[in-house]
């Protein structure tokens, strides 16, 4: 009997344990984000008449001083020979696991919304396309910015 109870209180301390999980999808957003970053687009929902965002960017540390972007971090194409369609990005961290970056000429932009997925140390989310007339959100997408090494 009493190997009974001792076996019955192993597996009960075994299964409170829980099951073992991937160390990687416990990681914390990064501390630091600036940096250059790959953005992998997925299909637009429909029409737009703002350009996709660069297919590399990078998150500067400096304040933007023009118009939309003054006292706002930027955010550029990356290296800084590409083109860059927009004439002002910017990016901002409303939360520690979050990312909200903006291309726009003014009137027509790309606006990304991304969240931290811990899971493939990734920031995940939705990018839409908008304008100054209505609607204001002519399309949406998949997007994804994934860490690179500036060259």
């Amino acid at each position: 009997m009493r190997s009974h109870k001792i076996v019955i209180a192993l597996a009960a301390v075994l299964s409170s344990c829980g099951s073992p999980s991937d160390p990687a999808d416990d990681l914390p957003a990064p501390d630091v984000v600036v940096g250059c970053y790959r953005v992998s687009l997925g299909k637009w929902s429909g029409n737009k008449t703002s350009a996709d965002p660069p297919s590399l960017i990078v998150f500067l540390d400096s304040l933007g001083t023009n118009l939309l972007e003054k006292g706002r971090t930027l955010a550029r194409a990356y290296p800084s020979s590409a083109p860059f369609p927009f004439e002002m990005g910017w990016w901002q961290r409303p939360d520690h696991d979050r990312i909200e970056v903006v291309f726009t000429d003014g009137y027509v932009g790309t606006r990304l919304h991304v969240t931290w997925s811990a899971g493939d140390q990734s920031w995940k989310g939705l990018a839409d396309a908008y304008t100054d007339q209505s609607p204001p959100i002519q399309a949406t997408a998949t997007v994804a910015l994934t860490r690179q090494e500036c060259q």
